[in-house]
């Protein structure tokens, strides 16, 4: 290649990467306009602005000039730059946010369908199926309180009879836990313990 068609190839080329480092940079500006980063987030976008300007320049340098630095390399990332932001940065911005507003608006669309075919739905079934739960939770606790009914002369009168014992106490205890007292209003077990001296007999001798 002669050497004049190979400075202006490399002119050319190094002018393009200035163009691309420009569009990169309002691509970055558009997204950062339209998503509004916060703290942790706008420095990661600069570095990635960052490493792709890095890139540009880097396979710029090398496709016009083996990567040799020379002093046009800079003039023609600048011209092309100042052409870019001259000449296309406005009609280039206005198409990536229109592109970003057109992405927004379908992912709203989105959203919705999704709420309406898949969450709502879903949150109905779950909701009947807990409803469900407890309904039959409940009509198996009203099933066991009346299998249980017949049991509860008996199981008083053991309760009376336990109170008189130390073991009798224990096994009080464990049948007031398996079987609560008909009073709902107090703890099972909470009534009198009748000891020895309690009995009815016993303090009619003792009077005699």
């Amino acid at each position: 290649m002669p050497a004049l068609e190979f400075h202006l190839y490399s002119f050319l080329t190094l002018v393009l990467t200035g163009v691309a480092a420009g569009l990169a940079f309002d691509v970055l500006r558009a997204v950062r306009r339209r998503l509004r980063p916060g703290r942790p987030v706008a420095p990661l976008l600069d570095l990635a602005y960052g490493v792709a300007l890095g890139g540009f320049l880097g396979a710029g340098l090398f496709l016009a000039n083996r990567g040799e630095l020379r002093l046009y390399v800079f003039l023609g990332v600048a011209t092309g730059a100042a052409l870019y932001f001259t000449l296309g940065s406005p009609a280039v911005l206005w198409v990536v946010e229109g592109i970003l507003s057109l992405g927004a608006l379908m992912l709203g669309w989105v959203w919705g369908a999704v709420q309406v075919l898949v969450i709502r739905p879903g949150t109905w079934v779950v909701e009947r199926f807990l409803w469900l739960l407890r309904v039959l939770g409940q009509l198996a606790q009203g099933l066991g309180r009346l299998a249980a009914a017949p049991l509860r002369p008996g199981v008083e009168r053991a309760r009376r009879w336990a109170g008189r014992t130390r073991a009798g106490r224990a096994l009080r205890r464990l049948l007031a836990w398996l079987l609560p007292p008909a009073d709902p209003g107090g703890p099972p077990g909470d009534g009198p313990v009748d000891g020895p001296g309690d009995d009815p007999g016993a303090g009619g001798a003792a009077g005699g």
